[in-house]
């Protein structure tokens, strides 16, 4: 039976590199889509675009985060290698899946006649363009949740890296394609229609391929759930349906409040910013997802001391990965955005800084909330994370009207902040029994790091590229960002014992890439 066989780092050591691989690629083949399309269709269209993924997601809030629920109650099966029961498991999650797909649909249906009033300031679009292009996307969007329940069994048997390549292929293909249409055809209809197709195509593809290797995503069969997973399945839909609010109201709903508020254009021209953001830290959530399934196994089979312990190596790493983030978001977004399409594309830098921190906290709060997602008590900050949700959304919108788009991240920061402050408060006792003053003095102590890491850079900007953002200038503050970071990073954590485990861990897998 597939699942078996490779210990828990082996497994997270090759689901960590396949993920970076794949985000890497998806980095380099969207920058250059990102750039054709620019030249060729314009702001507008780019903003529509960001648009209907914002929108589509706030409809995906159907899901409740139902797959984390069942991909921990196949934890335990797969390690007792109690293969009757996954199949029941597997059943059960595949018809509400089915539901969740019809509930989208219902949703996405009831919503299209509101398209007009979140488009604003755009003559471009005729009414039924815009219905169009919506529909074509929620077919995407219905189109992933076909083999979802498969996808999650991979995943609890720490075997993504399987599917990696399947989407990167799916990547190549797309962009191809998609970039053929806009150049020949210079049609916006064209694009998405070849975007729908190949995601159909990507999804029948992914769902032969784990068929086929995993056969028991084949034989599915009726039966009673335990008891036991009845009751978490229950607990943790009702925590997910508030952390799934949270999450739509701090990641999906800032292109729908500046389309809304200010203009399609305007949105459009963030957006450039916001996909180079959420391209690298994309990589962090992808390497910190990676390690889920392996934190699950912990759980199951370590002692609390243990997971803690795993957990704070876990920590330092996603600590140090998004400090590098940080600091080469801040230091060259503008710089690339200015070289490759021009000065017009340029956004104010209060609000770069403040989307950037708001993400930067984002990433640490993501980081702890693996403690109760391996745990399977997504409830523990149920209430938390709907507070989150409900002052960004607030402060946003109050915050734009008044400051015009810096608001918008400006609401994110301060209800991030605050999950940030109340989550392991709640987390450390409830789970473990203990206090959260070790996380705050490590998480701050980075913090703190990385916001003297990002001063030098500044400064050494400011001498280096005095407004001048050509490409050698670019390359000259990519060797200076690594050579900061990586100087900084030593002098501040050398001595701490988890760095140096890192450091170890790094050198053996280097050491066995090598061999090869």
């Amino acid at each position: 039976m597939e699942g078996i066989g490779l210990s828990r780092t082996e497994n997270t050591g090759k689901n960590v590199v396949w993920q970076i691989g794949a985000s890497l690629l998806t980095i380099g083949l969207g920058l250059i889509s990102r750039y054709v399309f620019n030249k060729v269709l314009g702001a507008d269209y780019l903003g529509l675009s960001s648009l209907f993924a914002s929108v589509l997601s706030v409809l995906s809030f159907a899901d409740l985060g139902i797959a984390n629920s069942f991909t921990f109650c196949l934890y335990k099966p797969i390690a007792q290698n109690n293969q009757g029961y996954i199949c029941v498991l597997l059943a059960t999650f595949k018809k509400i899946m089915r539901a969740i797909m019809i509930s989208i649909l219902v949703l996405g249906l009831c919503f299209s006649p509101f398209l007009r009033y979140v488009v604003k300031e755009s003559q471009q679009f005729t009414e039924l363009q815009l219905q169009f292009y919506y529909f074509l996307s929620l077919a995407e969007i219905l189109v992933s949740y076909l083999c979802t329940y498969k996808v999650c069994y991979v995943s609890a048997c720490q075997k993504q890296y399987k599917l990696v390549p399947i989407r990167m292929w799916g990547s190549v293909i797309t962009l191809v394609l998609k970039l053929g249409a806009v150049v020949l055809t210079h049609s916006y209809t064209i694009y998405v229609l070849t975007g729908t197709l190949v995601v159909v195509l990507q999804q029948l593809v992914t769902n032969w391929y784990i068929t086929k290797k995993f056969p028991v995503v084949r034989q599915l069969q009726e039966g009673e759930l335990t008891q036991e997973d009845r009751r978490a399945i229950k607990r943790n839909i009702k925590a997910g349906l508030i952390n799934k609010f949270a999450q739509i109201s701090v990641t999906q709903t800032d292109s729908i409040i500046i389309s809304a508020a200010l203009s399609i254009g305007t949105l459009g021209r963030i957006t450039n910013y916001v996909t180079l953001k959420t391209y690298i830290f994309n990589i962090i959530s992808q390497v910190q997802t990676s390690a889920h399934a392996s934190m699950g196994d912990v759980v199951a089979t370590e002692s609390k001391e243990k997971q803690l312990d795993i957990f704070y190596r876990f920590l330092l790493a996603s600590q140090l990965l998004i400090s590098g983030a940080v600091c080469g978001l801040l230091v060259l977004t503008t710089p690339i955005v200015v070289w490759a399409f021009g000065p017009t594309w340029k956004v104010d830098y209060l609000s770069t800084v403040l989307m950037v921190s708001a993400a930067a906290i984002v990433q640490h709060t993501y980081a702890l909330n693996i403690l109760p997602t391996a745990n399977g008590r997504l409830d523990v900050v149920a209430k938390l994370a709907f507070v989150e949700g409900a002052v960004n959304l607030a402060a946003s919108l109050i915050a734009i009207k008044l400051i015009g788009l810096p608001g918008v991240y400006l609401g994110t920061v301060i209800a991030e902040l605050a999950y940030y402050i109340l989550t392991p408060l709640k987390v450390f006792p409830t789970l473990y029994q203990c206090g959260a003053k070790r996380y705050f003095i490590r998480t701050l102590y980075g913090m703190a790091v990385t916001a003297i890491q990002v001063a030098v850079l500044l400064a050494i900007q400011g001498h280096i590229i005095n407004n001048q953002y050509c490409f050698s200038n670019i390359i000259i503050l990519c060797v200076c960002i690594i050579a900061v970071f990586s100087g900084g990073t030593y002098l501040a954590w050398h001595r701490d014992r988890y760095f140096k485990e890192l450091c170890a861990m790094a050198a053996q897998l280097l050491r066995k890439v090598l061999k090869k």
